[in-house]
């Protein structure tokens, strides 16, 4: 007869290749051995296909990656003690965004909590109210066979982001072999996973006005809504039609025009769809309370940061066309707006900056194409050179914006596209655009094992400006603030991304301006296989010009 620890894993396992779970990162570890085991045990059997990770951030960002291509989620095996917690940033990133995120974390024998015993704590719940906690024992799972299982993960896979934290003593695994893996029974079959959603009711819309929609991360194409000029950022649906954000400039002045001649510009209303985060103007546009602006969205937490919604709905239907000389002139706003930005590209005094590499990025990208968006300046810059593209898929961690887990989210959602087309000669293209200090940050994440799942066509372009230069462009920067500007916010560093990216087997390049970088852009574009990392030396020092110039143009600073 199996150990009870043996059987609670394997009862576990069964129940959610049930259910149509058949990816799992698993992190090595000693409590975690009866997971591990049932996993390796499934995946023998071709039931699963398993990734492996020496570090649970890495893991779990890189099964968040996944699972924001799949919309299935990618459970995380973890040991005892710190071990859960590592999967902490990645937990809220996934609550905030609506990912689904599943930590299935050992746990010590509860009579040792308490004790000072070896990697033991409290670890049940430890993700807060980030994510469900169904806690169970080894031995009460074990007793409870199938129907304890069953419960168990359909709760979690239930509530999108959710910890299965099981208590295992010891003995942890059956004596001799284990078992090569059996076909798991026919029932109660295949889940179909859906997240959670909120209910806020209905609208009907008049656009026949000033109408504007503000479409922020993961922002759907909205029936109705298709004719409406529309701001979008990098990782919202490409609209029919596009405004570019510093057309806000305009918006927030209120007209357009020259000669004697003005348009109004300022919307009468606004719809927001997603999680609008990145730029200050349109955020403002969005606390003007002559504006009048609708929250559409199906979850629990809109996005209205201003408290200025005068509604909040999950479903539309619409009334009324779209002026033509709205249209006409959100259009002229967007290229005067897009024409200033490439201008200021196109300027030779300015050097080499992150902005430059974000246009090499936008212009190499081609249909089928994938993109990662990394936080800070990378995600700001891509809108600026004109993302939004149709025909590729783009994606950006906006759910808390934070820098963490990049590369392992750029990793995961590169597998995640190339699975979905694995009789290709060659894998979908997958590029990432990232800063120095993002990168360098989850540099852990280029460890992947050499036995295991790998990216099969990654570029990660790195716009090396040596620290943060998001911050050139915020308050810290301002010229008063310069004497502890490079020590308490760029944090310049001396740290060789090439070597380093070479270190951990993966193919690395530098290049110096515009020209390298589209080169070396183009020929990952034709040969593209693996990991391969593009090192761009750029300059922060002339954001703030840059920023300058562009306000001129379009009456308004960005950030």
């Amino acid at each position: 007869m199996p150990c009870p620890s043996a059987a609670a894993a394997r009862l576990l396992v069964d129940e959610f290749i049930r259910c149509g779970i058949t990816e799992w990162m698993v992190c090595p570890g000693s409590r975690s051995a009866p997971l591990a085991l049932a996993v390796a045990a499934a995946e023998r059997a071709g039931q699963l296909r398993v990734h492996t990770r020496a570090d649970e951030r890495a893991a779990a960002f890189c099964a968040l990656g996944i699972a924001r291509v799949t919309g299935r989620p990618v459970p995380v095996v973890v040991t005892s003690g710190t071990a859960p917690a590592h999967c902490h940033p990645a937990m809220i990133e996934a609550h905030t965004s609506g990912i689904p995120l599943l930590v299935v974390s050992a746990d010590r024998p509860a009579r040792l909590v308490g004790t000072g015993a070896s990697q033991t704590i409290d670890q049940a719940g430890v993700f807060g109210r980030f994510a469900d906690c169904i806690s169970l024992t080894a031995e009460s799972l074990a007793a409870g066979g199938a129907q304890a299982a069953r419960a168990a993960v359909r709760r979690a896979l239930a509530a999108g982001q959710a910890q299965i934290n099981i208590g295992f003593d010891t003995p942890l695994i059956d004596r001799g072999e284990p078992p090569a893996g059996q076909a798991v029974a026919d029932q109660p079959g295949r889940l179909t996973i859906t997240a959670p959603r909120h209910d806020w009711g209905g609208a009907e819309i008049d656009i026949s006005g000033r109408t504007l929609v503000i479409a922020g991360d993961a922002a759907p194409a909205v029936p109705g809504l298709a004719g409406v000029p529309t701001i979008a950022e990098p990782s919202a649906s490409a609209p029919d039609h596009p405004v570019h954000p510093l057309a806000a400039g305009f918006m927030l002045s209120g007209v357009i025009g020259g000669d004697g001649r003005s348009v109004p510009m300022k919307p009468e209303q606004i719809i927001v769809t997603g999680h609008p985060t990145l730029h200050r103007p349109v955020m403002a546009l969005l606390a003007d309370p002559d504006i009048a602006v609708t929250v559409l969205t199906d979850r629990a937490q809109p996005t209205d940061p201003a408290g200025a919604a005068e509604r909040i709905v999950s479903r539309i239907t619409t009334r009324g066309e779209v002026p033509a000389a709205w249209r006409t002139a959100t259009a002229a706003a967007s290229g005067l707006a897009a024409e200033a930005v490439r201008g200021v590209v196109a300027r030779t005094d300015l050097g080499f900056t992150g902005l430059h590499a974000a246009a090499a990025v936008a212009d190499s990208l081609n249909t089928g194409d994938t993109l990662f968006a990394g936080a800070s300046n990378p995600v700001r810059d891509l809108s600026w050179v004109g993302l939004p593209f149709e025909g590729v898929a783009t994606y950006a961690q906006r759910g808390v914006a934070g820098i963490d887990g990049s590369i392992g989210q750029a990793a995961g959602i590169a597998m995640a596209v190339g699975r979905r087309q694995p009789d290709t000669t060659t894998a979908p293209r997958t590029v990432a655009l990232l800063g120095d200090v993002t990168f360098l940050h989850d540099i852990g994440s280029l460890l992947i094992p050499a036995d295991g799942p790998a990216p099969d066509n990654l570029t990660i372009v790195v716009a090396d400006d040596h620290g943060g230069g998001i911050f050139e462009s915020l308050e810290p920067g301002r010229p008063g603030l310069r004497d502890s500007f490079e020590k308490y916010f760029a944090l310049p560093h001396t740290a060789d991304l090439v070597a380093l990216a070479r270190g951990f087997g993966h193919t690395a390049c530098e290049v110096a301006n515009l020209t390298e970088l589209v080169e070396a852009l183009i020929s990952t574009t034709a040969t593209g296989s693996g990991i391969t990392v593009i090192v761009a030396r750029t300059d922060r020092h002339t954001r703030p010009e840059i920023n300058r110039a562009i306000a001129a143009a379009v009456g308004a600073a960005d950030h």
